[in-house]
């Protein structure tokens, strides 16, 4: 019915104001159910999967899911072939049908964020920052209003600090020696840190300089959050601890969450995280899930559907929210805790630590143990989502926010653990080269149609492509653009340059 539109339609309007050849891009698959009849000449976006995912043997149980990606060595070594076995067959067989050119409108463009473009560390989409300015645990990270500056802790009082998306790295002076566990900015420059032995730091202006906060508590503090202003704010930890404060840290206010019993929680709290300004979430040990909805005056308990230690939060509204626990154990509601869905990662002999949820996406993150990285959609369907760290220690911290580009968005994440280390993705944690995910390989396409690049002799029936290529502006954001580099015709002639002036008459 659409293509019986362009035939009668839309094809005749064009043709009756322009006198030139007309091209059309198909989607990739299937390139047979168009209008070919209609048109000129065939144009195709290639975004074909040319490389089969295979196994990792190694890191992870015989009997699970997971896959990998292929290397570029594979790549570079399968991919000609591929497209010569899976797609040149087929796209002859429709040129002998339709009896039109076939132009490539589109090689090497960035579809999606797992699409074909070079990366520091080729193996792997979660790549090292390096830096030399600790091998300490580290505990938090917090990246406030976007991927270029951030900052992360950890022990011994370490706060790090980037202005530049992870490239460069600074340590800032903390004033304490004490643990930091957590982080909270409300704004760029004004923030909090909490940690060991009733440590709260306050900071103005980017950890340039930092002022301690008193409590009247020697209590260990494990997670904080200014959810909405500098000023009204929360620190959870031991013993059910829970602190307010409304004057940006001057005062804090102790505020406890009463059982059935009458008795007041005296359980360890390691995670808070608010929606808004009234509803927040607490999570804990022994699958302890807490509640407001009066800006954290007042708490109640959760029916929780686990007893594991919860470690990790993130609510996306006041109804929505997802915590990530021990033993692989991950839970999930959509109606404010009402209900809980639980899901947990194959065998169970992982802790998930961290857990980040990017607005206006489905992707879902997680980390713990292991190295371990996951990345799931909107049902936490784990089967393929492990990405690979190429790490083996602890990531105890995570986040990952979404970065809109030029037409397309990309989700940059930092991660951070044991031994100092700190990971970056600008990919989503998805390989560069994912051939599974529409991307596709601009070398691969020469190969094929040119065979012998020293002796080039295309298929009769290969018109051309379409050939993009991207840089990478550093300031004053990390953000990617498309440049047209190069788009070549068998015949020596540049395809867009024929394009535009076909389509300038």
């Amino acid at each position: 019915e659409e293509a019986q539109l362009w035939r009668t339609k839309v094809i005749p309007a064009v043709r009756a104001c322009y006198s030139g050849p007309l091209a059309y891009g198909a989607s990739w698959s299937p390139v047979d159910d168009y209008f070919w009849d209609g048109i000129d000449i065939c144009g195709i976006h290639p975004y074909f999967p040319l490389v089969e995912t295979t196994a990792d043997p190694g890191r992870y149980p015989a009997d699970t899911a997971i896959t990998q990606q292929p290397d570029l060595e594979q790549i570079w070594r399968m991919s000609p072939r591929s497209w010569e076995r899976l797609r040149l067959v087929h796209l002859n067989e429709l040129y002998q049908r339709i009896h039109r050119p076939i132009l490539f409108t589109e090689i090497g463009y960035r579809s999606l964020d797992s699409a074909a473009l070079g990366t520091p560390d080729t193996s792997h989409a979660w790549c090292f920052a390096r830096h030399r300015l600790t091998t300490r645990r580290l505990n938090a990270v917090c990246f406030p209003v976007d991927t270029m500056n951030g900052y992360i802790a950890g022990d011994s009082g370490i706060i790090l600090k980037t202005t530049d998306s992870g490239r460069n790295w600074s340590l800032c002076r903390s004033g304490t020696n004490r643990t930091v566990y957590a982080l909270s900015f409300p704004a760029r420059d004004t923030g909090y840190a909490v940690g060991d032995s009733g440590v709260i730091l306050k900071t103005n202006d980017g950890f340039a300089r930092i002022q301690p906060l008193r409590t009247g508590t020697n209590t260990t503090f494990y997670s904080v959050c200014f959810p909405a202003d500098t000023r009204t704010g929360y620190a959870v930890g031991d013993n059910g601890t829970i602190l307010k404060t409304t004057d940006g840290g001057i005062s804090w206010e102790r505020k406890f969450c009463l059982l059935s019993s009458g008795e007041t929680l005296q359980l360890q709290l390691r995670a808070i995280d608010f929606a808004g300004r009234q509803t927040g979430y607490i999570a804990g040990e022994q699958g302890t899930i807490l509640k407001t909805t009066d800006g954290g005056n007042s708490w109640r308990r959760l029916n929780s559907p686990v007893t594991v230690r919860l470690n990790g939060i993130d609510f996306l509204t006041p109804d929505t929210g997802f915590i990530v626990g021990d033993q692989s154990t991950l839970i999930w509601t959509t109606d404010g805790g009402a209900r809980w869905q639980v899901e947990r990662f194959r065998t169970g002999s992982w802790d998930l630590l961290s857990v980040s949820v990017p607005e206006y996406d489905s992707a879902r993150f997680a980390c713990g143990t292991g190295g371990l990285i996951l990345r799931a959609g909107s049902a936490w369907q784990f089967n393929g989502s492990v990405q690979y760290s190429n790490v083996y220690l602890p990531l105890r911290s995570i986040q990952v926010r979404l970065v809109n580009r030029q037409g397309y968005y990309d989700l940059v994440g930092f991660a951070a653990g044991d031994s100092g280390t700190i990971l970056k993705t600008s990919t989503g944690g998805r390989m560069r080269v994912d051939f599974n995910e529409q991307a596709n390989c601009y070398e691969a396409a020469f190969r094929a149609f040119w065979r012998n690049p020293e002796r080039p002799e295309p298929l009769p029936w290969f018109y051309g492509f379409h050939f993009w290529k991207w840089e990478t502006d550093p300031a004053p954001m990390d953000i990617e653009h498309e440049l047209v580099i190069d788009d070549y015709t068998p015949q020596g002639k540049r395809a867009a340059q024929i394009v535009r002036h076909w389509f300038s008459r």
